[in-house]
């Protein structure tokens, strides 16, 4: 899919760009003002290429991808790509990945992303091998109580998260800008973190 724009698109369930088990490529794309409960572009096994796509007043998560039982999943690339303002009620608002062994996340803007729900204002990673680098997080959120990564949410993962900037992240738990939870690794070098 490349160079189109997807606009007010309105769905009970999934949105603009669904796969299963399949190779989805998306490719200077604007997804923009969409509603979809569980994400506007959706994937279920295979693997996925997102680049300088932008992402702007959607409601419902942005981009998920799900590799349970995927035998041998492909990689996840979110490259250059524009997230900003918004809002889900769930996990990882902007990229909310699962079961993935290679994933990289780099060269983003996340931006006034607000998870209603859960943590990972801009992005979840559950389960997954991961590289976010060059990112710049701002003013994300993760607003419910009880709710941690404001920017950044991992979960059992082994995440590397090098160069980016976290600007003005909010979680009421803490884990502002990144949290990690429920085992897994993490290396955080490089970053900036600013209030």
């Amino acid at each position: 899919v490349r160079d189109c724009r997807f606009e007010n698109i309105v769905s009970n369930g999934l949105g603009a760009v669904v796969g299963r088990n399949c190779a989805v490529t998306l490719e200077g794309c604007e997804v923009v003002n969409c509603t979809a409960p569980d994400a506007t572009v959706w994937l279920v096994r295979g693997s996925l290429s997102v680049r300088n796509c932008r992402f702007e007043s959607n409601v419902g998560r942005c981009i998920q991808a799900d590799f349970d039982g995927d035998p041998s999943p492909g990689p996840v690339r979110v490259e250059d790509c524009e997230f900003v303002g918004n809002r889900g009620a769930g996990y990882g608002v902007c990229v909310d990945v699962y079961y993935a062994p290679d994933v990289l996340v780099a060269r983003n803007l996340f931006l006034r992303n607000t998870a209603d729900a859960g943590g990972g204002g801009g992005v979840r990673f559950s389960v997954c091998t991961v590289t976010a680098d060059f990112n710049v997080f701002a003013y994300d959120s993760a607003v419910v109580s009880g709710s941690r990564g404001g920017g950044v949410r991992s979960e059992q993962s082994a995440a590397t998260l090098r160069n980016n900037t976290f600007v003005g992240c909010y979680s009421p738990l803490g884990g502002a800008a990144f949290s990690a939870a429920f085992g897994g690794s993490v290396s955080f070098e490089t970053n900036v973190v600013a209030q």
